[in-house]
């Protein structure tokens, strides 16, 4: 995960910026719910890193996924989405 954000102001708190214990559990939450596409997941936690840091301007994802359910493949896939938002101050 990697979350664009500007900002004026020094940062001297948690409080101020993004808190990546946060954005862990996020994910595990998404991650913890079977779908089809790791995208739906990539483009769900990117949706609500916005919700939680309003203040982001782009929020990009990855997801690899490292014993794909491939018959005779040998290796890992995986996605990565990046979402652009007009941040809120």
């Amino acid at each position: 995960v990697v979350l664009t954000f500007t900002t004026t102001q020094e940062i001297t708190s948690v409080a101020q910026t993004i808190n990546y214990a946060d954005v862990f559990h996020m994910a595990q939450a998404v991650l913890q719910v079977r779908q089809q596409l790791l995208e739906t997941c990539a483009m769900q936690l990117c949706g609500q890193l916005y919700k939680a840091f309003p203040f982001i301007s782009k929020a990009a994802v990855a997801i690899r996924k490292a014993v794909p359910p491939i018959p005779a493949f040998n290796g890992s896939v995986g996605v990565c989405f990046t979402q652009h938002f007009n941040p809120q101050s």
